[in-house]
């Protein structure tokens, strides 16, 4: 496919599977997802300029799109291919994918997908590891929501769910569930660690299916952990002896405290800094494995080409 000429320094992106300069990916007002936040978004982590559990993301996302009425001739592997594009076509090494589905103009019949990589150097937070302290929002998470499980653009209820929490001295708000248990972050999954147990909130308390909480489930067994989805309750919580949390941007973050309290003794445990340094190894293809997430084995069908 032909690269459009651009002015020097001006950086690419993907918009419906063709190359187009940043400056002129713009959503046109008559978009449903302007007029009414219709539509969805993916994150995705590169490493070693390779996008990491690409294809995760893509099923996601099309799943996504299925559950706001917006299914569509658009198929995982489409999505796969114009992530990679736009990984190389801004020759990003270290950073993040972003990959954007809205819901077009009224009578589209397919979603109009922008995808554009920029380049994040690694970099390892102050709070991320001392760990991190969290309030309780009153936002709950509402299974029987049409909005439930569904990585939306009508996000601005997380936003300042945690614009709140960061103001009140907070690194993230986590919200409960419509019964009062713990659900997930704004932009988190939520582990806890009890023995040789891991457990995290089952997807029925109307939680977002992370694509990060996934994979470090299917991980857990290789260090000796049993993965369990449970409700967990405030008290569960609090007297685990090991919280953390899990996202594209975090990988996996100690969670040490919530509101004033103390979890364990207030400071990272040895289970959450094992797994954090085998997400953040695999994640940077620095250990064997194959396909084209490094050190990951992909969904099948998912390969990126």
């Amino acid at each position: 496919m032909e690269t459009p000429a651009v002015a020097a320094g001006e950086k690419l992106g993907v918009v419906d599977g063709r190359p187009s300069p940043l400056s002129k990916m713009v959503v046109p007002v008559f978009d449903r997802s302007v007029r009414y936040g219709l539509g969805v978004f993916e994150t995705v982590g590169v490493h070693a300029g390779r996008p990491f559990l690409l294809g995760q993301h893509a099923r996601r996302l099309v799943q996504g799109l299925g559950r706001l009425g917006l299914a569509s001739s658009l198929d995982p592997r489409t999505l796969v291919r114009w992530g990679q594009r736009a990984v190389e076509l801004a020759s990003v090494q270290e950073g993040v994918l972003r990959i954007l589905a809205t819901a077009g103009d009224d009578g589209a019949l397919r979603p109009r997908v922008l995808a554009w990589a920029m380049e994040e150097p690694p970099t390892v937070s102050e709070a991320s590891e001392r760990g991190l302290r969290a309030s309780i929002h009153p936002l709950r998470r509402d299974p029987a929501s049409p909005l439930s499980g569904t990585k939306s653009l009508a996000y601005a209820d997380c936003y300042l769910a945690r614009w709140q929490a960061n103001a009140r001295g907070f690194d993230e708000a986590i919200l409960c569930s419509s019964e009062g248990r713990i659900a997930e972050g704004t932009a988190s999954n939520v582990f806890i660690v009890e023995g040789s147990r891991l457990v995290t909130p089952p997807l029925s308390e109307g939680i977002l299916p992370g694509v990060t909480r996934a994979f470090i489930l299917e991980i857990a067994r290789g260090v000796s952990l049993e993965p369990m989805e449970e409700p967990i309750e405030m008290a569960r919580l609090m007297r685990s002896r090991e919280a953390f949390l899990t996202s594209t941007r975090l990988g996996v973050a100690p969670l040490v405290a919530v509101e004033d309290k103390m979890i364990a003794e207030g400071r990272p445990g040895p289970v959450t800094l094992t797994l954090r340094r085998s997400y953040g190894g695999i994640a940077r293809g620095e250990y064997p494995g194959s396909g084209a997430t490094p050190g990951c084995r992909p969904e099948r069908g998912m390969e990126i080409p």
